[in-house]
Formats: structure tokens, C-alpha cells, sequence
């Protein structure tokens, strides 16, 4: 349910000349991501979780940008 909720989610900004397997790719990164944050969230001081989350805004950040 979680998986198809961030497929739905990414496939909404109709990225050009992206693929199904291209949606696929950036919904597992995505959802790998938040798995890893609820794991080590007891762990706040975790530079692994941080660079993580770096990587989750980043894509988020490319993923909403209008030029695409």
C-alpha cells in the first residue's frame, strides 16, 4: 500500500521522456529511505539517517521542479 502510495505520488509530476521503470526506481529509493528513517529515528544523532534524509529532500526538491 505504501510502495503504490509513492508511485502515485511521484507518477503525478509526469516527469518527461521518464519510463515505468524509471518510476519504479525513484518509488523504491523513496520508500527505502523512509524505512531507514523509521528504523534508526530512536538514533537522532545518526549521520546515516541525515545523509538520507539530505538525499530524500533533493529528490524531492528535483521532482517538484517546474522546469522538467
Amino acid at each position: 500500500r505504501e510502495v503504490n502510495s509513492y508511485l502515485a505520488l511521484i507518477k503525478q509530476q509526469n516527469i518527461k521522456n521518464w519510463n515505468d521503470q524509471d518510476y519504479l526506481s525513484m518509488t523504491a529509493l523513496k520508500f527505502a529511505i523512509a524505512n531507514v528513517g523509521m528504523r534508526q529515528s530512536r538514533e537522532v544523532d545518526s549521520e546515516d539517517l541525515r545523509q538520507l534524509e539530505k538525499i530524500g529532500t533533493e529528490i524531492d526538491a528535483y521532482l517538484n521542479d517546474p522546469k522538467q
